[in-house]
């Protein structure tokens, strides 16, 4: 589906082609050209034309043009009263890539307007042709060559499928049905504890099969530090192991907080092992919560090309968070410069991780053949405190039954390490709820799709 110096920073930028000219039809609609376009916008006299944005809420929601106005090309005939205003002002109208502008722009011809511009080649032709677009969603690709690290990043909505415009979300009621291998009467049995090692017992039933399988966490190291009078920094490297009637899986979990009086920060990654110099694969997710409890989420995706390090592996993190709060802060958005500092400060804590897995955990700085990460700048609310607990109880390895009753959702959690370690194998579990929560994230009201289990977010898995 993801050093010394930084060769390339592209923001899905190609060679723009000449600007076409302004194409008329006999109905009143104008095709143009996204160069047109942008001229059209820059253009410093009154008024300035109406930015008519034709897609889903969902797509909207992942990026589109400053200023846009969202009306659905399929609501469009139901909604004309909001457009009355603008009867007689020029109207560039756009989609995803020109289908759906072009019939929203007959229905406004239809409804007598006479200065219409179809902006062919949609959202992603002014992407390509390197203008700047409203989104808090990107998608980074990191390769390392020659130890040079070259770092692509572009909106996120380029990687959504063309055939359903949110295929995600509007699948969720279908899978929802699947449900024959969803287990039920899930009960977790805390067998032994202490505070360095837990083993939990998991009884379910599963398609009218009983089963179940055991989860031993240990502790292998842990580090915390006072941050004076502003809060503490602490760290924790466990592994777990699952065992099942007829199969196991290990895996490792390192947990990073940050208690801060202005914010709170935390890094979660799950690494799969690969024999004992190396990991198949790492999932990470950088989640920094403002004390301001901003509305506004961000939501970045990071895939390597290249094996790295651990250790290497959060150093290019914090480059790479450095380079997205960068971007925000020249984004002349205020909306969007609010993210820049806090994308520094989730720099500055991955790379002071980098250091203390160079220095405390040198014996599992190994290299990660597979990475993938998510950074995500979001409010407190209950839905990413639920997310935050899922996460957590991956990482702890669901320590108690006490944490199980405390997070309703990490029942959910479990019912999908359960569906997935009887189907296929744990670390496809892991890749499926992951793939799951970014997919489901960047698609509206989508994200708590995760609460249906493994079927729903390898449904996400499948089409985003």
């Amino acid at each position: 589906m993801i050093l010394t110096t930084v060769l390339l920073v592209v923001f899905c930028m190609v060679q723009p082609v000449a600007a076409r000219p302004i194409i008329p039809h006999s109905d009143g609609i104008q095709n143009i050209s996204v160069e047109v376009a942008h001229k059209m916008l820059k253009k410093s006299n009154s008024p300035r034309p109406l930015v008519l944005d034709v897609r889903y809420q969902c797509e909207y929601n992942m990026g589109h043009l400053f200023n846009a106005l969202l009306l659905p090309y399929s609501q469009l005939e139901a909604n004309m009263s909001k457009l009355d205003a603008y009867k007689n002002h020029e109207i560039i109208v756009y989609c995803k890539s020109g289908n759906r502008s072009q019939i929203a722009c007959d229905i406004l011809s239809q409804h007598g307007f006479t200065k219409i511009y179809n902006m062919e080649g949609g959202i992603i032709a002014w992407i390509n042709a390197g203008f700047q677009i409203y989104t808090t969603y990107h998608h980074v690709t990191v390769n390392v060559i020659d130890q040079d690290l070259l770092l692509q990043i572009q909106p996120s909505l380029i990687y959504q499928p063309d055939s359903v415009p949110c295929a995600c979300t509007q699948n969720l009621t279908e899978s929802n049905n699947q449900t024959d291998y969803q287990p039920t009467n899930i009960q977790p049995l805390l067998i032994e504890q202490d505070e360095s090692h837990s083993i939990v017992n998991i009884t379910y039933e599963a398609n009218g099969t009983n089963s179940e399988f055991t989860i031993t966490n240990t502790l292998l190291w842990s580090y915390s530090e006072q941050l004076s009078d502003e809060g503490e920094r602490s760290a924790r490297f466990e592994v777990m192991e699952v065992v099942g009637q007829d199969w196991f899986s290990q895996y490792y979990s390192l947990s990073y907080f940050v208690r801060h009086s202005e914010y709170n920060f935390t890094i979660q990654t799950i690494l799969v092992p690969l024999g004992s110099d190396a990991y198949n694969s790492a999932f990470t997710v950088v989640s920094y919560v403002p004390a301001d409890m901003s509305e506004i989420v961000t939501g970045e995706s990071v895939d390597f090309n290249s094996s790295v390090s651990l250790s290497t592996h959060y150093k290019i993190l914090g480059i790479v968070a450095n380079k997205i709060g960068n971007l925000y802060g020249k984004s002349g958005n205020e909306v969007l410069e609010q993210f820049a500092s806090s994308y520094r400060t989730m720099s500055e804590e991955t790379k002071y991780l980098s250091k203390l897995v160079k220095h405390y955990l040198s014996e599992y700085d190994r290299e990660i053949l597979n990475a993938s990460t998510l950074l995500l700048d979001t409010e407190e609310s209950d839905v990413f405190a639920c997310l935050g607990s899922i996460l957590i109880c991956l990482a702890a390895i669901f320590a108690t039954p006490q944490v199980l009753a405390e997070c309703g959702l990490c029942y959910q959690l479990i019912i999908c390490v359960a569906a997935c370690l009887n189907l296929f194998t744990i670390w496809w579990c892991v890749a499926c709820i992951a793939t799951g929560i970014l997919g489901c994230l960047l698609c509206a009201g989508g994200f708590l799709a995760i609460l249906d289990g493994c079927y729903t977010a390898g449904h996400c898995l499948g089409i985003w």
